[in-house]
């Protein structure tokens, strides 16, 4: 009985590591996503983003057991997860606020073009995130 307890909050464990990262990949995506015309660098890290919530999406749907038996998969869940709250909330530093005006547009465009080196640092970290990712859940897709 108690290991049945134990198991449960084992799996629950793994099943919550890709729903926090969804999460925060969901978060930082629709930031992203509000800003319209900015550079080159934002919507590469909106596509890099939206490309791991989908590949964490495809995750969420793996059976616990073997998401479980990755500890190396929880590892890089945690981490990225981490990441990605640490990423959102640099980001929502920059967030200006929205009141319509030209002016205020403008500015959080140059904020964020101010910052386009980390916001490539952001995006090769995603798509590393993506790529571990990807390759685990395909691994544990070919063996179920």
């Amino acid at each position: 009985m108690a290991e049945a307890i134990a198991v449960v909050g084992v799996v629950a464990t793994a099943g919550t590591f890709v729903d926090m990262a969804l999460k925060s990949a969901k978060k930082f995506h629709a930031f992203l996503s509000e800003v319209r015309h900015g550079p080159k660098a934002v919507e590469q890290a909106a596509n890099a983003i939206e490309h791991l919530s989908d590949i964490l999406t495809r995750l969420a749907n793996c059976p616990a057991p073997e998401l479980e038996a990755n500890a190396t998969l929880k590892k890089t869940l945690t981490k990225c997860q981490r990441d990605l709250t640490s990423f959102s909330d640099k980001l929502a530093t920059l967030n200006a606020p929205s009141t319509g005006s030209r002016r205020e547009k403008y500015l959080k465009r140059f904020i964020i073009a101010l910052n386009e080196k980390e916001l490539r640092k952001i995006t090769s970290a995603v798509m590393s995130y993506a790529s571990i990712i990807n390759a685990d859940l395909v691994t544990m897709q070919v063996y179920v």
